[in-house]
This record gives structure tokens, C-alpha cells and sequence, in this order.
């Protein structure tokens, strides 16, 4: 027995050889389709060695491979109701969302909410009639007849929340709190904090910079907050300050933007937290990619990452780096808001051009209302609309020249014509899509394979309960059984 099973598992890897003896590109591309003639042909013999000896290799480890547990997302969306609700990616669509908690009297509705790292606690901004606004938690898997809980006070002062981030911890929550002014602070709170403790001022602005926070965002072991701040004469720069810091720590700045750029469209650090990738804009309205090291002092100007090449305009509409963080994408724009996927070296200079990645198929607007990248940063997901208005969902491989054509990822059902928002499963493997029809404005979640064909509809998840129509937002939590 232990013989044949060695000699499968030798003639799995002489298979698996000649397999990849045969490719001739890389197998990546093959998500776009290719008009070179022999890509088929190339194809079919790469797929014929590797399907072999994974058969072979699946013969041989039968019976004896542990049984892998089963990933399962939990869909946590806010509706037009302004209650919390949790439903199972796999319920079916006669099955409603659960309620998650109920708001306290005196709260009318949510702002924005976020789960904790665990995925064990929903915390809640949620908004009171005079506009006044509150941190509140809940469990979340509490049924509809658990009250949230309030998350410390605001200070004295302090009315609003711009926005708010949990460290990556889980241990505290981090809040941009707005004054009747409108001018803002950064302030902590612990996350298991009862109401009777006032949140905790984060730094302070030094002199010559205005109390405003465009966004902020925290750095990946949680030591450090980085802020898009305003100069008084109106100018933006990014600063940081540690997350421990006291209301008498002044930011310090991250950098210089370069002449001739006065305004930040938004920023992003690296998964190291060492870089930061600023979406930088002139007075005249273009935009180019920089980048600053996130300790730099601010005598060290920010670096312009690439530039677009001939034919696109210096328009950004988001960028995201690839998970390795060696790669920038950008939404690119031609004349005629013509917009199109262009990727580039992280460390590229100036002088190095854009270059487009993939193209849009026939029947398909030449513009793309959002985009993502699959967790291991190989494929681009896109949400584009077709020439009759409705959203489609495509995808790309990361990689791919201009030549390739965005591939269909499933079929929209046909009451639906909209996409809102979507977001990829943690493995990478399912879509998750809110679907809405235009002209009634009624919204239900959907799933479909990563991998879809334009042939396989996507499945509706679960159901709406009466008196809910639309989703606000939703975000996903990896629970494994």
C-alpha cells in the first residue's frame, strides 16, 4: 500500500511537470480574454497536465486528508430603518435578517457602524434628533431586544463625529469629534468603556494648522495616527502623532506636498505602515500619486509616483495598493471621462508611465463606478455599467496588458439594474453585491463566485423584513466552523 501510494504521489509531480512545461504565459492572464491565436492552444495543454495530476494526487490522498472546516461570512448591514441586522451568506432568499440589538430611546438613527477585529462587537455613531451624536456597541450576535450600550461621553464641547476607526486590537475606539464650530479633535475612548467616562483628546494641531480633519487613518500596529490636516491658509498636509499621546503632544508633519499642490483627494499607508500613497491636487483640479516615508520630517518633500501616459489626464478617481504593497492601481481617466484600470511600480519615479490594465468589453460604458482587489492582490474586481445603465460586475487579472478584455462575473437577476456597493469574501472566492432596482430603490444582498461565468445569476441572500426597503451599508465577518 505505502508503495503505490509513493508511486502516485511521484507520478502526480512528473505530471505536474509536463504540465508546466507546456505554459508559455503567465496562467493569470487567462481571466481576460486574449486575441492571440495560440492562447487556446496554450491553455488546453497547461490545463490538461496540471487537471491530471491533480487527479492523481486527489486518487492518492482519498481517505486520508483531514476535512477542512468550512468558511462561512456573516453580512452585517445597516438599513433604511436605522437598525442593525446579520444574515448568513449561505440563508435562503426566504429567510429574513436578524435584528441585531435595538437603538436606546432618544437615537433616531446610524451614522456609520464597524465591527470589531474579532468580529464579536458591533460599534455604532449613532444620531440623536438634535444631531447631536454618540459612540454605542453591541454584541453581535445580540437578538432585537438587547439595548446598545453608549461608548464613554463626549466632552464637554465636542457635539458629532466626523468618523471613527477601532485599533487593530479591538481595545480602543478612535474618534474625530466636531465642535458647533465645526472645527475637530482626534479623542480615544476605551471600547469597553461605560458612559460615564469622557473620551480623551488625541494631540493637538501646532500652531499655524486649523482644527480639521479631512480623514485619518491608523497605522497597522495601531502606535501611530496619521491625519489630513489644514493649514491656515487653507493648504493640506498629513501629520502623525502617536495614539497614546496626551491633548499637549503636537502633530507632527509627514512630509511637504510639492509646489503646486494644495489639496489631498485621500491617502493610504502601506501593510508595513512604513510609506504613505497620497492622491495629491492642484488648484487647477489634477491630481498625481505621491509617496513620503511615514516618519519623514517635514523638510522631505513627497516623491510623484509614476505619471499618466500620453492621452490620460492627471485625474484620479480612487487608487489602492496591492497587498504586497510592490503595486499602485489607479482609476485613470481619458478625455471624455473615459476611465480605465492602470497599475504602476510602487517605487516608480516620475518618468515612468502608467500602464493600462485591460480594457472594457463591447456594450460596456467606458467608466467604471468603483473597483477592488481580490485579497492576494492577483485579480481586479470592477463595477461598470453597460450601455443600457445597468451595473454589471467584471474582473481582470492584476497583471494583464491592455489587450485583455474584462470578463463578466455572473448575471445581475433581472429585477435588478443597480449595483450600490461590493465587497470580496476574506478568501477571496465570492462577490457579495448590493443589488438594487432603479425606480423603486428596493435593495437585497447577493452572492455569486468570484470565478462566475456571465451565465450564472447571482443567488439573493436572505431577504428584507417588512418595513425595511434599502441598505445603508453592510460589511463581512469570517466566522469559521
Amino acid at each position: 500500500m505505502l508503495k503505490r501510494f509513493l508511486l502516485l504521489i511521484i507520478c502526480s509531480i512528473l505530471f505536474a511537470f509536463i504540465g508546466a512545461s507546456y505554459a508559455t504565459h503567465d496562467p493569470l492572464v487567462n481571466i481576460g480574454q486574449n486575441s492571440s491565436a495560440n492562447a487556446t492552444t496554450t491553455e488546453a495543454a497547461e490545463a490538461t497536465g496540471v487537471l491530471i495530476a491533480a487527479g492523481i494526487m486527489l486518487l492518492a490522498l482519498h481517505h486520508n486528508t483531514p476535512s477542512q472546516s468550512a468558511q462561512l461570512v456573516t453580512i452585517f448591514l445597516s438599513a433604511d430603518n436605522d437598525q442593525l441586522y446579520r444574515i448568513n451568506q449561505n440563508a435562503p432568499d426566504t429567510t429574513e435578517w436578524i435584528q441585531i440589538g435595538t437603538r436606546p430611546a432618544g437615537v433616531d438613527s446610524i451614522s456609520s457602524f464597524a465591527l470589531s477585529p474579532d468580529g464579536n462587537t458591533v460599534f455604532i455613531e449613532g444620531r440623536k434628533p438634535d444631531n447631536t451624536e454618540q459612540m454605542y456597541r453591541v454584541a453581535a450576535n445580540a437578538g432585537s431586544g438587547v439595548n446598545w450600550e453608549q461608548v464613554g461621553t463626549r466632552p464637554a464641547g465636542v457635539d458629532s463625529i466626523g468618523s471613527f476607526a477601532l485599533s487593530p486590537d479591538g481595545n480602543t475606539v478612535f474618534i474625530e469629534g466636531r465642535k458647533p464650530d465645526n472645527t475637530e479633535q482626534m479623542y480615544r475612548v476605551a471600547a469597553n468603556a461605560g458612559s460615564g467616562v469622557n473620551w480623551e483628546q488625541v494631540g493637538t494641531p501646532p500652531i499655524g494648522v486649523q482644527e480639521w480633519i479631512g480623514s485619518f487613518a491608523l497605522s497597522p500596529d495601531g502606535s501611530m495616527i496619521f491625519i489630513e490636516g489644514k493649514e491656515t491658509d487653507d493648504t493640506e498636509q498629513v501629520y502623525r502623532v502617536a495614539t497614546n499621546a496626551g491633548s499637549g503632544v503636537n502633530w507632527e508633519q509627514v512630509g511637504a506636498a510639492p509646489t503646486g499642490v494644495n489639496r489631498i483627494s485621500s491617502f493610504d499607508l502601506s501593510s508595513d505602515g512604513s510609506m504613505l500613497f497620497i492622491d495629491g491636487r492642484k488648484p487647477a483640479g489634477t491630481e498625481q500619486m505621491y509617496r513620503v516615508a511615514a516618519n519623514a520630517g517635514s523638510g522631505s518633500e513627497w516623491d510623484q509616483v509614476g505619471t499618466p501616459p500620453s492621452g490620460v489626464q492627471e485625474w484620479i478617481g480612487s487608487f489602492a495598493l496591492s497587498p504586497d504593497g510592490s503595486m499602485l492601481f489607479i482609476e485613470g481617466r481619458k478625455p471624455g471621462s473615459l476611465e480605465y484600470m492602470y497599475k504602476v511600480a510602487a517605487t516608480a519615479g516620475s518618468g515612468v508611465n502608467w500602464e493600462q490594465v485591460g480594457t472594457h468589453p463591447a456594450g460596456v460604458l467606458e467608466r467604471i463606478y468603483s473597483f477592488s482587489l481580490s485579497p492576494d492582490g492577483n485579480i481586479i474586481f470592477i463595477e461598470g455599467v453597460r450601455e443600457d445603465v445597468t451595473g454589471q460586475m467584471y474582473r481582470m487579472a492584476a497583471n494583464a496588458g491592455s489587450g485583455y478584455v474584462w470578463e463578466k462575473t455572473g448575471l445581475h437577476p433581472t429585477e435588478i439594474n443597480y449595483i450600490s456597493s461590493f465587497a470580496s469574501s476574506p478568501d477571496g472566492g465570492t462577490i457579495f453585491i448590493e443589488g438594487r432596482k432603479v425606480g423603486v430603490g428596493t435593495e437585497q444582498m447577493y452572492k455569486v463566485a468570484a470565478n462566475a461565468g456571465s451565465g450564472n445569476e447571482w443567488e439573493q441572500i436572505g431577504t428584507r423584513p417588512a418595513g425595511v426597503n434599502s441598505i445603508q451599508s453592510f460589511v463581512l465577518s469570517l466566522d469559521t466552523r
